[in-house]
């Protein structure tokens, strides 16, 4: 798969094309030829598409991808077979021998994004799971409404075609439940995870309105929608399997934790309020007053309820955030700490190898800082790293990333720039230097080199300066 950090043109235009397949669904005449062999063609090749994919990856995360190939191979067949019993053979294909393979498409699902879920978060989040159940019991209960109170209630037939109408809805809940834990636990959507999705949250759509209308024996007043939706999903799917970076469906860390809990937390509220507002609309007829005024009174205990915790979650978010500005920064000159530098020369380093740029790593040491401290005292010695800190950091550019190492030494990551631009900034930090002087070793990193191997290459640099007398800059081989 290609490394590129955005999408070409051949994507886009297949995409296009996708959306045009769907869009023809909702254009054409239903059960027409044009219209069925619109919606199989887009669907086999999107399903092609995705093998191919999932062939030339080479990440860590195939064990996902042949998973959801797989739902869209099934779902492709089962469609291929439904549409042969349904035009060649002229007989009601619902049901028949299309539904295993439907539901074994929904298995393949259900494991595809367990497996995605266990790939993201290999650790147990408790708390997503809950937050996952909230929502997954909302949807229960609209499906409840819509499909599974006509049926237990007895005011449809008890037919097996219904009785199997039953068996999507439940699956559609199950999977639901597990792609809300996969959204739960994520800190922002990349490209690939948006797709993958868009793609359940389109097949649900579709399934929510063609089985309402085969329970209530309407089987064809929402067949071109839901094919549409169909199409759109095997199609985002496709596009999910060819994004940039989908094989490593990584999740980059983001410092956006307070929009996602504000995310969550409106998700929550409407799980929550779902059963009762369904309770209000359904029951409204036939319901007295105080069983209205109780409803409406349990509605506004949950809105103050969520409201108040609401308060609660941003005065720990506010020390959260506190807390992770400490952990990732020196206290004395506001620069980066040394876990701080770790993190970022990983991805730095990763970023430059998948774009070709160019990377300089220094190591920069305050020359006889000791003895200065020992003449002038620990203050003195606090106060001139500070003011060396806030001095190198008025010179470099934006892009440079600029810590604090340990003691009196710091280190400079210089991502983009070339091996002059590097050198010269080196020797602007060494000059701005009033009480004392530095000592600067840098390595232009080379094809193939770690994280570790570069400032291995800048600290031999560092240590021959100060063996050839200090107070210069000495640029690795």
């Amino acid at each position: 798969m290609t490394r590129s950090r955005g999408v070409g043109p051949i994507w886009v235009l297949g995409m296009v094309l996708g959306g045009v397949a769907s869009l023809l669904q909702l254009i054409l005449p239903v059960d027409s030829p044009s219209w069925v062999v619109a919606g199989l063609a887009s669907g086999i090749i999107a399903a092609l598409v995705m093998l191919v994919a999932v062939l030339r990856m080479k990440g860590v995360a195939r064990g996902p991808w042949w998973a959801l190939f797989a739902y869209a191979a099934l779902t492709v067949t089962a469609d291929l077979t439904y549409t042969a019993q349904q035009q060649l053979l002229d007989s009601d294909p619902f049901p028949g021998p299309s539904d295993p393979l439907y539901l074994a498409s929904y298995l393949a699902a259900i494991v595809a994004l367990v497996l995605l879920t266990r790939h993201l978060f290999p650790g147990h989040d408790r708390e997503a799971w809950i937050d996952a159940a909230i929502i997954t019991v909302a949807v229960l209960a609209a499906m409840n409404v819509l499909l599974l109170a006509p049926v237990l209630d007895g005011s449809a037939d008890l037919s097996a075609e219904n009785v199997l109408a039953l068996a999507y809805p439940i699956l559609d809940v199950v999977v639901v439940a597990v792609l809300v834990r996969l959204i739960m636990g994520l800190r922002r959507f990349t490209l690939t995870l948006s797709l993958i999705t868009a793609s359940f949250a389109a097949s649900f759509s579709g399934d929510l309105i063609y089985n309402s209308m085969v329970v209530h024996g309407f089987s064809d007043a929402g067949t071109a929608v839901s094919e549409a939706l169909y199409v759109a999903a095997l199609v985002l799917l496709a596009g999910a399997a060819t994004s940039p970076h989908a094989a490593e469906l990584a999740v980059p860390v983001t410092a956006a934790t307070a929009r996602r809990a504000s995310i969550r937390t409106s998700a929550l509220t409407i799980g929550v309020l779902a059963p009762p507002l369904l309770m209000l609309v359904v029951e409204w007829p036939d319901e007295q007053s105080t069983t209205r005024f109780l409803t409406f009174a349990s509605i506004a205990v949950i809105l103050l309820t969520l409201l108040r915790i609401r308060g609660l979650i941003r005065v720990v978010e506010v020390q959260a955030a506190q807390l992770a500005r400490q952990a990732r920064t020196d206290a004395l000159t506001g620069l980066p700490n040394r876990r701080t530098l770790d993190y970022e020369l990983e991805r730095t380093v990763s970023q430059c190898e998948a774009t070709g740029s160019p990377l300089t790593v220094a190591m920069l040491d305050l020359d006889h800082f000791k003895d200065f401290n020992d003449e002038h005292g620990h203050q003195a010695g606090d106060a001139l790293l500070a003011e060396t800190a806030r001095l190198w950091s008025a010179e470099l550019p934006a892009s440079a990333f600029l810590a604090r190492y340990g003691g009196e030494e710091f280190a400079l990551l210089l991502p983009g720039t070339s091996d002059a631009e590097a050198l010269g900034l080196m020797e602007r930090l060494r000059t701005v230097m009033r009480e004392c002087s530095v000592s600067i070793g840098c390595a232009l990193r080379a094809d193939g080199d770690d994280a570790f191997t570069v400032v291995h290459r800048a600290d031999q640099a560092l240590y021959e300066a100060k063996a050839n007398g200090r107070d210069r800059v000495v640029r690795a081989p």
